[in-house]
């Protein structure tokens, strides 16, 4: 793949972005970039993959990347009763990646939080059971300070 796109002439960032997907494990590449409220929003490939083939990374001023279909739903949120009461009633449904842009909100101090929503499903060619809304949370200078799940419902 990575003598595809440099035959092709691809940047030396896609060539990177390239190398570092299949150095993890996920060989890909990136399709899209645009920036949102100063955050840069790297939309992936994964041509390789059965299910899902697409991913989004979230990228920050100081370069560290965040995958929004990664660990969105942590042991620690799962404590939390509106998610509690969700699971309860749908014990099988599991975040069934690639999350889907659902806005931003504004942080205190000039910070912002990009929003992303992500099916619960019991299966890929199940119904939706229900959407996870996570937030992910940058500073006034885009540097990632954390997530947070908002809603389960």
């Amino acid at each position: 793949m990575i003598n595809s796109m440099r035959a092709d002439h691809a940047s030396t960032e896609a060539v990177v972005v390239a190398q570092r997907l299949i150095a993890n494990g996920n060989p890909g590449y990136l399709s899209a970039w645009h920036e949102q409220d100063g955050v840069g929003v790297a939309t992936l490939e994964y041509p390789f993959r059965a299910n899902p083939n697409q991913g989004t990374w979230l990228i920050a001023s100081d370069g560290r990347t965040v995958d929004v279909d990664a660990d969105v739903l942590p042991d620690a949120a799962r404590q939390r009763d509106n998610v509690k009461t969700f699971l309860a009633a749908h014990p099988d449904a599991l975040p069934f990646a690639g999350a889907q842009a659902a806005g931003t909100a504004a942080l205190a101090d000039g910070g912002i939080r990009l929003l992303f929503s992500t099916p619960m499903r019991t299966c890929h060619a199940c119904a939706d059971e229900g959407t996870l809304t996570v937030g992910y949370d940058f500073d006034a200078q885009r540097r990632f300070i954390g997530t947070e799940v908002l809603e389960l419902r």
